[in-house]
């Protein structure tokens, strides 16, 4: 019987090969499962929609987010495993961002709070995948 310890190195290790099937498990530790670095249409039920650009380093994420419908701001927040959390800083306010990355790694979505009206939406985020030319 395999201990924890040993499942956790070998999915270490198949995360680690370009193209591998993304186990999905609970560990102990902040094992990555995703690297969203990247651009990401986002859109949420409030009618609000636009790009993020995401930039991960270990659980760390920064970025920028550019609203066809609303003001611009850096993004700051966390990873770990398949969760993410993140505020867009805005001139008026906050906007706070739970989620979860879906399996693929290239979808999320999850529930936003604004500190400004204290009003709610789901929003909704896919990867931009830009195809060799």
């Amino acid at each position: 019987m395999l201990s924890v310890n040993t499942v956790t190195d070998v999915v270490i290790k198949l995360r680690k090969v370009k193209g591998a099937i993304n186990v999905i498990g609970v560990f102990d530790d902040d094992t990555m499962a995703y690297d969203i670095s990247g651009n990401w249409n986002i859109s949420q039920t409030n009618n609000h929609s636009g790009t993020i650009e995401l930039t991960q380093t270990g659980t760390s994420i920064t970025g920028y987010s550019y609203w066809s419908t609303h003001s611009n701001g850096p993004i700051t927040g966390t990873i770990k495993g398949d969760s993410i959390n993140f505020k867009i800083t805005y001139p008026d306010g906050i906007g706070y961002y739970s989620g979860l990355i879906k399996s693929t790694g290239d979808y999320m979505d999850g529930l936003t709070t604004s500190s400004r009206v204290g009003d709610s939406a789901i929003w909704e985020s896919k990867k931009i995948t830009i195809l060799p030319q």
